[in-house]
């Protein structure tokens, strides 16, 4: 699911509510498999996804990246070093990445 306009934020929400609905009904997890931000949207990942992801038992996010430039850039936003809004995204008390996957643990893997 791709950020495409103003209703993306309700879309994404009744989505993972049906998706999560679905999951648990299957005993699965939830993910939301790839998605991507609003261009030019330059607060996007604190005022959309991680809010809307966050109301639900989301177990995996993929989100796109630009594989050709060797710093973070979103969707044709100027390239810039990992920019404020990611920055409170990935402090978040709700994200896990790799690094925190690994020191917790979390497969508790022999």
């Amino acid at each position: 699911m791709y950020d495409r306009g103003e209703q993306f934020r309700g879309e994404l929400d009744t989505a993972l509510g049906f998706v999560t609905k679905e999951a648990i009904s299957r005993n699965k997890l939830t993910a939301l498999s790839e998605t991507g931000e609003r261009r030019g949207m330059n607060n996007w990942w604190a005022t959309v996804l991680l809010p809307v992801v966050s109301k639900y038992p989301v177990g995996y996010v993929l989100t796109w990246r630009d594989t050709f430039n060797s710093k973070f850039s979103v969707s044709g936003n100027p390239i810039q070093s990992f920019p404020d809004d990611f920055k409170y995204f990935y402090n978040s008390p709700r994200t896990l990445f790799l690094k925190e996957v690994r020191e917790a643990d979390v497969y508790k893997r022999k």
